[in-house]
């Protein structure tokens, strides 16, 4: 079982990479070398490739993701003293789009973040971490179906910002027995900054106002298709009902 015995040499070298029982060989049967070694083996660069960095402190639920293309591919939550790791990442799909998300906070990307194999990208230092500025926000809320859709039916919020054509700002899951969903989203305009090496200090994001407020929802289930909204704008302490999906089968 390949991708069993993946996960297990993963777990084995990552779990406590400070101490010396972290692995240091891989026993492999020559038999099954051909077709299992490569897929075993391969997956370190991935482990050890990651973005760090850190994000200003005493906020709640700040959310930090790696994103190509609107698609969150790895996010984690800072610790106490704001620095967030995003490991492992996968260098062939790099560069990233770093976005930094929170409920009633401005939305802030670092664009097109390179990343290089078994090294780790370190953007800022805790004396000059991310900040997220306040903002208020509006709900958009709707409804998912067919009945069938609607046990791992999800919906997420995309938002254009600047250059990046898409980042998503937050998601919820469906109500399994109704699909109705809600979500609250901020209206301020979001923050972008391009990556550059070194990146300049103090990190200037600029306000991109042209996308405050402004989203697409996207729905999605197993074994539909997924299906995407237009653009509509939420506005503060406003409630914008009947974005409503009913999802194709998918052949």
């Amino acid at each position: 079982d390949t991708a069993m015995a993946t996960a297990v040499v993963l777990n084995a070298k990552m779990r406590r990479t400070g101490i010396c029982g972290a692995a240091e060989t891989v026993l492999v049967d020559r038999a099954g070398a051909a077709a299992n070694l490569k897929p075993v083996i391969s997956v370190f660069p991935r482990t050890l490739t990651a973005i760090a960095g850190y994000v200003q402190t005493g906020l709640k639920d700040v959310t930090v993701s790696a994103q190509k293309n609107g698609v969150v591919l790895k996010a984690t939550q800072p610790n106490a003293n704001g620095q967030f790791v995003l490991a492992p990442l996968d260098p062939m799909k790099g560069p990233y789009d770093v976005v930094f998300t929170g409920e009633n906070l401005t939305t802030a990307v670092i664009a097109g973040v390179p990343v290089v194999a078994e090294q780790s990208t370190t953007l800022n230092s805790s004396l000059d971490s991310v900040t997220m500025p306040a903002s208020q926000s509006g709900t958009v809320n709707g409804n998912v179906g067919p009945a069938g859709a609607r046990d791992n039916g999800l919906v997420r919020a995309l938002q254009t910002v600047g250059s990046v054509p898409a980042v998503e700002v937050a998601h919820v899951n469906v109500d399994p027995l109704t699909g109705d969903y809600s979500l609250l989203l901020p209206t301020a305009a979001p923050r972008l900054l391009v990556y550059s090496n070194p990146l300049v200090t103090p990190l200037n994001f600029q306000p991109q106002a042209a996308s405050a407020g402004k989203y697409k929802l996207e729905a999605s289930a197993a074994d539909y298709l997924t299906a995407l909204g237009n653009e509509f704008t939420v506005t503060f302490g406003a409630i914008l009902g009947g974005q409503n999906f009913t999802l194709a089968a998918a052949k």
